[in-house]
């Protein structure tokens, strides 16, 4: 997938007042409506280190240069059109809102040039008091339930997740600043402050209730999705959600057992086993990668040869490799009828 990710808070101003709520009350709830670790993850944290090395707060890649919020993302555009809420993360009032940008996904630069001067698309900032204010970005476009003076408690709703703005998966850009000055919400530390690979004492400061902690602090690789489809798949195939002509079915074209999976490191290798009626069988290991990915899609199957492929069961399982030793699996299984 191509990266266009860039610094995109600049076209969107800040407004600083003062409010009802003290700073030591802060502990953000989930500004997304949907199962932590399950139905949604983190894509990219905030970037803590200065210079273009990009750094996570644990001192990893989940992250880009230039990223100044937490980009929490459903599984893929499907999951995002059923209506997914967005949330204000404490109680507060709306300083500033943006609505009327068209939900897009950018796949081009030229995409990316067309939407870059409002990079967050439709977006909300709620101020805090005390200098606090959270900002909220790629609301779907006619979404927001708020506007500029409204008081909110902490878990109302305030739109729906979309794809405004530059983005290219579904997510909400959640964002915190204290007197101007960046945040990363899980270490409660300022910008500049730098990272620490010790996860309990990075964390030890977090803005978050504890059960997103717990839930989403990690920046570990992840396995987002395993399935079976009727061809090769591409990343933007997965995001989009599969279409009619690559399903998996009797006489699909191909059959392919596929994973998609998040914060890539340079070097991971997949290995695919693979097992089904007649002669699905195969065992494959992919080249290393060459360099850390924020989205990675392999798969392994075989194109049909036959009218049909054989009635029964199907099993294919993949495992991530990082140097040398296996840190992640997961498996799916396919029936096909008579």
């Amino acid at each position: 997938m191509r990266n266009f990710a860039r610094p995109i808070l600049a076209t969107f101003a800040l407004i600083w007042t003062s409010g009802p709520v003290a700073a030591q009350s802060l502990a953000f709830v989930l500004p997304i409506d949907c199962d932590a670790g399950k139905t949604c993850f983190v894509q990219n944290y905030v970037d803590v280190q200065t210079g273009p090395d990009a750094r996570d707060y644990l001192c990893g890649n989940a992250t880009y240069d230039g990223h100044t919020g937490t980009d929490i993302r459903l599984l893929d555009v499907p999951a995002a059109s059923k209506g997914v809420v967005v949330r204000a993360a404490a109680p507060g009032v709306v300083a500033k809102t943006r609505e009327g940008v068209a939900d897009h996904m950018v796949e081009t630069e030229a995409d990316a040039e067309r939407v870059t001067s409002y990079g967050l698309g439709n977006a909300v900032i709620i101020d805090h008091g005390d200098g606090w204010q959270t900002i909220y970005g790629h609301l779907r476009k006619g979404s927001l339930k708020v506007r500029s003076g409204d008081s909110v408690e902490a878990g109302a709703p305030i739109g729906l997740v979309g794809l405004s703005g530059l983005t290219e998966f579904p997510h909400v850009h959640f964002e915190v600043r204290h007197n101007g000055k960046l945040v990363e919400p899980f270490t409660g530390q300022e910008e500049g402050t730098g990272c620490k690979a010790d996860l309990g004492r990075a964390t030890a400061g977090a803005l978050w209730e504890k059960a997103i902690v717990d839930a989403l602090a990690s920046t570990e690789t992840r396995i987002l999705q395993v399935g079976f489809a009727g061809a090769s798949v591409s990343p933007k195939d997965l995001e989009s959600g599969l279409q009619a002509d690559k399903i998996a079915g009797p006489t699909s074209a191909g059959l392919v057992f596929y994973a998609r999976l998040m914060n890539m490191h340079e070097g991971d290798q997949l290995h695919f086993v693979l097992d089904g009626p007649g002669d699905w069988q195969q065992d494959h290991a992919t080249a290393p990668i060459d360099r850390a990915k924020a989205t990675y899609v392999g798969f392994a199957g075989k194109k049909l040869t036959a009218k049909r492929w054989p009635a029964g069961r199907y099993i294919g399982r993949v495992e991530l490799y990082r140097a040398g030793r296996m840190v992640a699996a997961a498996e799916d299984e396919l029936t096909l009828p008579e």
